[in-house]
């Protein structure tokens, strides 16, 4: 039965090319745009998802309205209202914060401008991003430690293991020795935060 409606469907097709070749193609394109918007719908909502515990992690923003009613939110707060939020709120376990920056990184001679993220120690402790090597529970409690992704790795130190080795960032006018206490995997292309240092 199936092979008597195949044989009349392609009767048809080669009888009427024009009709055929106008329906096929639009249902080529209709099924392509319908795949594409599901690919892209599937990734806005899995942003931040690959996380553990992806489910009671907040992003506190910043609402600022206007003389003209006009209203714009900002992914920015001051750095104090982490720790006042953590002791006015006994149901935080904990808080994170964070600042993205450019900056130059040398080792030797020629500096670099990189994209760097200046985190709170709880970074990784806080967020499930993966570590290649360095201990999660320690890797950034001493303020001259750095963690960094294989392509800086290699860009910097090239086939050496970068762990215990110093680089210099440009921190406001001066340059200071930070120590590599990790190697981070590269943070996932739906992830809100990016950072190569």
């Amino acid at each position: 039965m199936f092979f008597n409606y195949l044989k009349v469907a392609l009767r048809n097709v080669i009888r009427h090319k024009v009709y055929s070749a106008i329906n096929i193609t639009g249902l080529a394109i209709g099924l392509a745009c319908c795949i594409l918007i599901l690919l892209y719908v599937r990734d806005e909502l899995t942003y931040d998802s690959f996380h553990v515990r992806s489910n009671s992690l907040y992003r506190v923003t910043l609402r600022e309205t206007q003389p003209n009613g006009e209203q714009t939110v900002w992914g920015i707060t001051q750095p104090p209202l982490a720790s006042a939020l953590h002791a006015e709120i006994p149901e935080i376990a904990g808080t994170l914060r964070l600042y993205s920056d450019g900056s130059f990184v040398k080792r030797g001679g020629i500096p670099f401008r990189e994209k760097i993220l200046l985190v709170d120690a709880s970074f990784f402790e806080v967020l499930s991003f993966n570590l290649l090597s360095g201990n999660r529970a320690t890797i950034l409690h001493d303020p001259h430690s750095v963690v960094l992704t294989p392509d800086m790795a290699e860009k910097y130190f090239g086939e050496e293991d970068p762990m215990g080795k110093t680089l210099s960032f440009r921190l406001g006018d001066t340059y200071q020795d930070l120590v590599v206490t990790g190697v981070a995997e590269r943070a996932p292309e739906n992830s809100s935060i990016e950072f190569n240092f």
